[in-house]
């Protein structure tokens, strides 16, 4: 499966009346949105490409993008697609008392109630989940100085016992062309799709 992952700002190479003709976006079979994203933008690619498209909030979202129903939210959902189980956490750490913003209490609530669903495609699917998407990364794959940046603690206890694949965020803004997109723990692949990156599994 081709997957093209987008987050946080807008492309000019995707953007563009090119789009359908350029090569490095064939035969894309999914997009995974990680938020701070027009939807205008994502209906934008999913209709050029012709694909389905999932996403996630940000912690910067239009309130007309919220009202939408265009595109699959995965926030504290499970989607099976193409053979792959993929779930989803919106938002960021909280700093402020913005939208779509939680504390490590209330991220941690969040994945207690998707716990049934993850022992069910354990019992049936016999793995809990191939792909994690979220905005904000685990702790330790953010900016350690900026709260707003972090990013989850939780999320490396999620990861430890459930064990994805791929561990798919936003919200960490890459200037450095030598930083490191891809990193790793206990197993996982941890990809940061600021602006776009194609994965291919």
């Amino acid at each position: 499966m081709k997957i093209l992952l987008i987050s946080d700002v807008i492309s000019p190479v995707i953007y563009s009346s090119n789009l359908r003709d350029d090569p490095r976006f064939k035969n894309i079979d999914l997009v995974i949105g990680t938020g701070d994203l027009p939807f205008d933008y994502y209906d934008f690619i999913a209709s050029n490409l012709n694909v389905p498209l999932l996403h996630v909030f940000g912690n910067h979202v239009l309130m007309e993008d919220e009202k939408k129903p265009s595109f699959i939210n995965l926030d504290n959902r499970v989607k099976i697609t193409h053979r792959t189980i993929i779930a989803g956490f919106e938002g960021s750490k909280r700093y402020n008392r913005g939208r779509h913003q939680y504390s490590e209490a209330e991220m941690k609530f969040k994945i207690l109630k998707m716990i049934p669903r993850l022992i069910w495609n354990r019992i049936i699917h016999g793995r809990y989940l191939d792909i994690l998407v979220t905005h904000a990364p685990p702790y330790g794959f953010g900016i350690p100085t900026d709260p707003a940046h972090q990013g989850f603690k939780i999320f490396l206890k999620f990861i430890e016992r459930f064990k994805p694949k791929y561990v798919i965020h936003g919200h960490i803004h890459i200037y450095d062309s030598n930083r490191y997109r891809i990193n790793e723990y206990k197993g996982a692949k941890i990809i940061n799709a600021y602006n776009y990156r194609i994965l291919e599994i």
